[in-house]
């Protein structure tokens, strides 16, 4: 899927609203397209702050503070798994 993430999100939202359920290939695509842009995302701070805006961003998720760590965030698998398990709670 291409465009802005936030074109992204809304499309994303409309289907799950319409009881779609995400596909993980989806979710991976987007992911690996963020790295591209922006390698090794989440492995700091301010990284981990970037990687937990591109999931509000594109996901239309909100994130709590606590939200925002390294086991969430870290790595490429544990963001699926994060978003995956956020997207399944809406």
């Amino acid at each position: 899927m291409q465009g802005s993430g936030t074109d992204f999100a809304l499309h994303l939202c409309k289907k799950v609203n319409q009881g779609y359920k995400v596909r993980p290939q989806d979710i991976y695509d987007r992911i690996n397209e963020f790295s591209r842009i922006r390698p090794g995302a989440g492995s700091d701070e301010a990284k981990l702050l970037e990687a937990a805006l591109f999931v509000e961003d594109v996901f239309g998720l909100r994130l709590i503070d606590d939200e925002i760590c390294e086991e969430n965030l870290g790595s490429h698998a544990s963001m699926a798994q994060f978003i995956i398990k956020k997207l399944e709670a809406i």
